[in-house]
């Protein structure tokens, strides 16, 4: 089961799957209709699932088809008190739990969709971007400004200019080339950070050194650099959260992959970039041969190459685990393990083919990092993983 924790970040969550399933207003296939509110609250408050779980995705696909197949005239009332359950039961949950978390917002009518949401919570998370122009902070970025109980409140960027950042429905934020500027201009609670290793390890340091919790995305920093951050948010009473991957199958994948490795004896990595990525390996390949190395307790065993007549054609190495780098367009990212043992092979895959991927994970981290203190790596103990 999740963290108490993450039942506060799962209830606000679901408010963007709501928007992924139902986005034309209309129910989706699979819906279930007939079931009561206390059916519907009941199985969204059972365990804290995560809000890409089956469970999650059922429950909310009977609440919307309730909401969606109800007469009009009944249909904002069933939605009040379809969103009442829900945050009883969750609210109540967290009680027994005695755990502090963020208030839950206040009910309201859901009379229009998401063009109502916004009235929800009072003080949404104001949240910066760093590398707002680049690949995962454009996308991260606009998903920041669809949550009701999130704002965006500006960017960071070397190709920043006065014209700032726009997102889809307008509204225009204020960008710089540094970060210390940007917070002194807007008030900030949450960074989030997709640069390179050298930009974000003054990034990071300098939010922290503001008052200010960080989510770091960018790959390349040495494990001490993110623990010497992460004593410093430790200090400061701050959230810290770096993850090599947010994109929640990747997640999964590095957890059973440790599970796996305990009963293999061979094992590769092969990981998939587009062709700008800096460094390689990635920060999810490195991070999993770590992982599934030290779940293990011993070296894989790694076959020697008695003639190597191309240097490096075996790839890089770690723990007896083999990893390969490939770079080419058309990818964004992409991994796949390949256990090996007598006469049988396993191998787990994960492809993200949109930046999109990565925006769940994002969100949770950022709705989570102001009730952290110190450093999180992973996504593991978000998700109920540990």
């Amino acid at each position: 089961l999740a963290s108490p924790r993450s039942i506060i970040i799962n209830a606000r969550a679901a408010r963007y799957w709501k928007a992924r399933i139902l986005p034309n207003g209309h129910p989706p296939l699979g819906a279930t209709a007939g079931v009561t509110a206390a059916e519907v609250a009941a199985v969204i408050a059972a365990g804290a699932i995560p809000p890409t779980g089956a469970a999650r995705r059922a429950a909310d696909e009977a609440r919307d088809a309730m909401i969606v197949n109800a007469r009009p005239q009944e249909r904002t009332a069933t939605a009040a008190t379809v969103r009442h359950h829900r945050t009883t039961a969750i609210a109540a949950t967290v009680s027994r739990h005695k755990t502090t978390a963020t208030a839950i917002p206040p009910v309201v009518p859901e009379e229009s969709g998401r063009e109502n949401m916004s009235a929800t919570s009072a003080n949404p998370i104001g949240v910066a971007v760093c590398g707002i122009h680049g690949r995962v902070g454009t996308t991260v970025a606009h998903a920041v400004a669809r949550e009701d109980d999130l704002a965006l409140v500006g960017g960071v960027d070397v190709i920043a200019s006065a014209g700032g950042f726009t997102t889809a429905d307008g509204s225009t934020v204020a960008t710089d080339t540094d970060l210390p500027t940007l917070l002194a201009r807007a008030k900030t609670d949450v960074i989030v950070d997709f640069t390179r290793a050298d930009a974000a390890r003054v990034n990071v340091r300098a939010g922290l050194e503001h008052g200010v919790h960080a989510v770091v995305g960018t790959t390349g920093m040495e494990f001490s650099e993110i623990e010497e951050l992460g004593e410093l948010a430790a200090a400061n009473g701050l959230g810290l959260v770096v993850a090599p991957n947010f994109a929640l199958t990747a997640v999964l994948m590095m957890h059973v992959s440790k599970l796996i490795g305990k009963h293999m004896d061979y094992c590769d990595i092969v990981e998939y970039h587009h062709e700008r990525k800096i460094d390689a390996p990635s920060g999810t390949a490195l991070q999993s041969a770590i992982d599934i190395r030290e779940a293990r307790g011993s070296d894989f065993i790694s076959v020697p190459t008695e003639k190597e007549t191309l240097v490096g054609t075996r790839g890089g190495e770690h723990g007896g685990i083999n990893v390969h780098a490939v770079r080419l367009p058309g990818m964004v990212a992409h991994q796949q393990i390949v256990f090996g043992g007598l006469g049988q092979t396993l191998t787990i895959r994960q492809d993200s083919t949109s930046t999109e991927s990565f925006v769940p994970g994002v969100l949770m981290a950022v709705r989570a990092a102001p009730e952290l203190r110190g450093l999180t790596h992973g996504l593991d103990a978000l998700l109920g993983l540990e």
